[in-house]
Formats: C-alpha cells, structure tokens, sequence
C-alpha cells in the first residue's frame, strides 16, 4: 500500500492521504479531467448491490479498511462493461444530516472495491477522499487507486442535506473518459448520468525501441 496515515491534528478525519500525492495537503482543483464525447459514449450502470453480494465483500475486505467504519447499508454496484466495483459507504456520512460536513472539513466518504476473478475475494481498489472548496457548499472530490495514483474527481456542492456531485477521470496513460453525475440525498445515492468512452482516450506508454 502507497499510503500513509496521517498524523495532523486538523486532519484528523481525513485519515490516510496518498503518500505519492502529497499535494492532497493543500487540495485544490485539478485541471485534468478527461473530456467525454458525449455522442459516442456508452452508459454505465449503478445500483443497490445485491444483500448477499455486499456481505460477501464486507467480510472478504475483515479489518483491511483505512481504518474506516464502513456501512452494511445502503452498497452500490458500478459495473462498467466487463469491469464491476462495490461502493461502500463510510458509515460517518450515511445518515442525512452528516451531509454537510464534507463542505466543512476533509473526509474520506466512500471506497471502492473489486473482486478478484481468481479468488471471489473482494478488495479495495479506490479510496474517494473529499475536502472543503473555497466557496461555501462547494466541496472537491478526489478518487485514488490504492497506490496513490489519482483517478478520478471532480466537484460536489451541498445544499441541506442534499449532496450533488459531479466525476470525470484524470488524464493518465491507459485512461478512459467518464461522465458520473448525481447526488447523495436521505441516506441514498441517486445517479442522473453514467457514462464512458467506448474505449481508451489516453495511450498506454509505449516502450521505446532499444
């Protein structure tokens, strides 16, 4: 794991922050979102996951955590063609009136996990981790994969217990586009747009010719 606890008073529910990403101290918008095109683009799908499929996730994952409190419910399934994620929730953030923290201090609301077709074992794969904006409601969303290398982010605003969100990917070799659009209200994730690029939109590295 490329990730390191972080010991600063004033970040303290802010708890681990990508040891390869040390500008995540002073967050700030990244400028790299990829651009999807809209009119090639295929939808992806999010949902309730299956009761049985989320308890299964849970204890595969035990203690391996980031130290966070993750719900039993509600979890989400991400399934973008053959690809699938669970989204499980930081229990902090599930009840509607905890909406309004993420514009007020740093946070770690969710995690992504993938399960591995050898195995059935399920692992995190993303960390999301968000931090107050400069303007009021605005907050900025940043998704890791667990060896610090950002994602996927984007910007969410909160009204009442209402949280809107909007996700793009970060432009990297191998990267495709997103478009994920919605908003997180009385205890559930309600989603208005999901789409991706049909296919890569970065190029991979490719190794030069000795």
């Amino acid at each position: 794991m490329s990730f390191k606890t972080n010991s600063r008073t004033d970040s303290a529910p802010w708890r681990f922050v990508p040891a390869a990403v040390p500008e995540w101290e002073a967050p700030r918008p990244h400028p790299g979102w990829l651009a999807l095109d809209r009119h090639s683009a295929r939808p992806f799908h999010v949902r309730r996951a299956d009761a049985h499929e989320a308890a299964h996730c849970l204890r595969s994952i035990g203690d391996d955590r980031f130290g966070l409190a993750l719900a039993d419910d509600p979890v989400y399934e991400l399934r973008c063609g053959r690809r699938n994620w669970l989204i499980l929730l930081n229990r902090d953030f599930v009840a509607p009136e905890c909406a309004a923290s993420l514009a007020k201090r740093k946070a770690t609301p969710a995690v992504m996990a993938s399960r591995s077709e050898q195995t059935g074992a399920y692992s995190i794969a993303y960390v999301a981790l968000s931090a107050p904006g400069e303007r009021d409601g605005a907050v900025h969303l940043s998704i890791f994969r667990t060896t610090g290398r950002l994602a996927f982010g984007g910007t969410a605003s909160v009204v009442g217990d209402c949280v809107r969100f909007s996700i793009g990917a970060a432009s990297r070799p191998g990267a495709f586009a997103i478009a994920l659009e919605g908003r997180f209200e009385a205890g559930g994730l309600v989603v208005e747009t999901a789409l991706s690029s049909p296919g890569i939109v970065v190029p991979k590295h490719v190794p030069m010719a000795d």
